[in-house]
């Protein structure tokens, strides 16, 4: 909760506007406990909007859905972290990342491939001297 007014401990604090801010984080945490908010943590759709934290608190939307609702401050939270810029990067910014990815994924690609290339490189060397130490000794002798 990055705007809370209180802390869910505060004693001042009505019960009622506990629930709502304890629901605000676990929604936040991503650890709702909602079954239908969990579906949709599953499914990426979890967001933070007045009805997802009405359901998350088993409470009305009612209470926090409107400017004159009994719980103004729940409701500023909530829309204050809903005005955080969260627009999704630009197809440019995308693109540019995904050649960045590539770029690491072909150097370290080419990085392993050159590894298991000296690895077999060794592996062949050890093959010819196992072969070499199992002919009979009056073989080894001659070559």
């Amino acid at each position: 909760m990055s705007r809370s007014a209180k802390k869910p401990s505060d004693p001042q604090l009505d019960p009622i506007e506990s629930e709502f801010l304890e629901a605000i984080s676990r929604i936040q945490s991503g650890n709702p406990s909602n079954k239908e908010l969990l579906a949709d943590k599953m499914a990426g759709k979890l967001r933070l909007s007045v009805s997802s934290v009405a359901k998350e608190a088993g409470r009305s939307r009612t209470l926090i859905g409107h400017k004159g609702c009994r719980y103004p401050k729940i409701r500023d939270i909530i829309q204050g972290e809903n005005l955080a810029p969260t627009s999704p990067p630009s197809l440019r910014d995308a693109l540019e990342k995904s050649r960045a990815e590539v770029f690491d994924l072909k150097k370290r690609l080419a990085s392993s491939q050159s590894h298991n290339a000296s690895l077999l490189a060794r592996l062949i060397e050890l093959e010819e001297e196992i072969l070499s130490l199992k002919k009979p000794a009056s073989l080894r002798r001659s070559s």
